[in-house]
């Protein structure tokens, strides 16, 4: 007497519930990494004080870009700079920071201007402390910012709410 599995239509049974079960494993990790890639926030995001004035900031950064200047209203980072060093122990962003003729305001750009004045301006992440420095590579004694930081979720974030009319 011939096995059950020894038949044609057993095989074919056999091979269509293994070949389903592939199937459906193969669909949930498609739908796992679509949501990984459409979901997936790659920021660390950071709450930075003076301890001086008190003011607070916040800030954020991956492996290519810092952020910075928050905007609750539109919930996102209105500045991002070029990350030029990152290692466990620190994170360096660059900006040139530029006037034209009149040097009491500066503008911050992620690439050379072509202006009267340009300077380099550093900021320097330590991981250890926290503390976040902002001064111009030409004069690294100099510290134009210094606050210190620490990590929060992006819920965290301030986000102004809107009632709206129409």
């Amino acid at each position: 007497m011939k096995n059950k599995n020894d038949t044609w239509l057993g095989f074919f049974k056999k091979t269509l519930k293994i070949s389903g079960f592939i199937l459906i494993i193969i669909i949930l990790a498609l739908i796992f990494l679509f949501y990984k890639m459409v979901n997936h926030d790659d920021k660390t995001y950071l709450i930075c004080k003076d301890e001086d004035t008190k003011e607070t900031s916040y800030r954020a950064f991956n492996k290519y870009r810092m952020f910075s200047d928050w905007d609750p209203l539109n919930e996102k980072f209105e500045r991002s700079f070029d990350i030029i060093e990152i290692n466990k122990k620190l994170i360096k962003a660059r900006a040139y920071a530029y006037a034209d003729g009149n040097i009491e305001s500066l503008s911050l750009s992620n690439n050379v201007p072509k202006a009267e004045f340009v300077y380099e301006l550093i900021w320097e992440l330590d991981r250890e402390t926290g503390r976040l420095k902002a001064y111009f590579s030409e004069r690294s004694d100099a510290v134009d910012e210094d606050r210190v930081c620490n990590k929060i979720s992006k819920n965290k974030l301030p986000i102004t709410k809107v009632k709206q009319k129409f």
